[in-house]
């Protein structure tokens, strides 16, 4: 069997000690469950503005701004801009002509 010295015993005591000490402090505050609630603003939807020269169309929230990418090397690549919401979606465009597996 092990024996223990006095002054582990000592040392023990005062590790116990030191973590009781230390861990009398405030209350934790419990978390309530759920996500983050975003009010969405009035909208309605239309067809994106033949003015963009797309090669493609979709439909887009009025509330949303529609901007050519100017820094893309690819030339019909568009960010979706929602500036209430502080939000961005970035829409690329690669047509595929057989080569699927090299464009992924």
């Amino acid at each position: 069997m092990y024996r223990i010295n006095h002054s582990m015993k000592q040392i023990f005591l005062m590790i116990t000690i030191a973590t009781l000490v230390v861990s009398c402090g405030k209350t934790g505050m419990p978390l309530p469950y759920g996500y983050f609630r975003v009010d969405m603003p009035e909208h309605a939807y239309a067809v994106t503005p033949d003015s963009l020269n797309l090669p493609y169309s979709f439909e887009a929230s009025n509330v949303s701004v529609i901007r050519k990418r100017t820094d893309a090397t690819e030339l019909h690549w568009i960010d979706v801009d929602y500036p209430q919401l502080h939000a961005s979606v970035y829409c690329s465009y690669l047509p595929v002509k057989g080569n699927l597996f090299q464009l992924m």
